[in-house]
Formats: structure tokens, C-alpha cells, sequence
């Protein structure tokens, strides 16, 4: 059962960061021109490339992605806790208050 919560939480997170993702893709206009740098410079250096090279470019492109996904998932879940505890701290601060 715990292994399912996991399965359940893990899907969520997931589905959270490409949600937050997407929407900083479309609406920031900083991470916009950047995408947009990154694209055109991959272009070209697809195109400078020889054939027998593209392949260490395009795997390069999928250890990159795999790295950016791990530090999206990290920094949601470090986001999480620090919530949590600051509700906590909150929480604490209110039943000091109240004595």
C-alpha cells in the first residue's frame, strides 16, 4: 500500500512540474526568448554537424533533459517540505500566541 501512495504521489509530482513548467514556457517572456535562443543554436549546430556526430548532440540533448527533470522534481518536493514546515512554524507561533 505505502509503495502505492508513492507510485500516487510520485505521478502527481510529476504532473505538477510540467503543469508549473508549461506554464512559465508560455507566459514569461524572459524563459520564452531563451527557449527560443536554445532552439536556434541547437538548429545550427545540427546543421554544422556531420552525420556520425548528430548522435552524441542528440544524446547530449537527453542526458540534459534528464538532469533539468530530476532538479525540477527535487526543487518541487525541497518546495513542499519548506511549506510544510513553515505551516509548522506558523502553527507553533499561533499556539504561543493563544496561551
Amino acid at each position: 500500500m505505502l509503495k502505492d501512495i508513492n507510485h500516487l504521489i510520485n505521478e502527481i509530482t510529476n504532473e505538477r512540474i510540467s503543469e508549473i513548467a508549461n506554464d512559465i514556457f508560455r507566459s514569461d517572456e524572459k524563459c520564452k526568448k531563451a527557449t527560443q535562443e536554445v532552439i536556434s543554436t541547437y538548429i545550427s549546430l545540427e546543421k554544422l554537424l556531420p552525420q556520425e556526430s548528430k548522435k552524441n548532440l542528440y544524446d547530449y540533448e537527453d542526458a540534459i533533459g534528464l538532469k533539468e527533470s530530476v532538479v525540477y522534481k527535487a526543487l518541487y518536493k525541497q518546495g513542499i517540505k519548506d511549506v510544510l514546515r513553515i505551516a509548522a512554524l506558523y502553527n507553533n507561533l499561533i499556539k504561543k500566541n493563544d496561551k
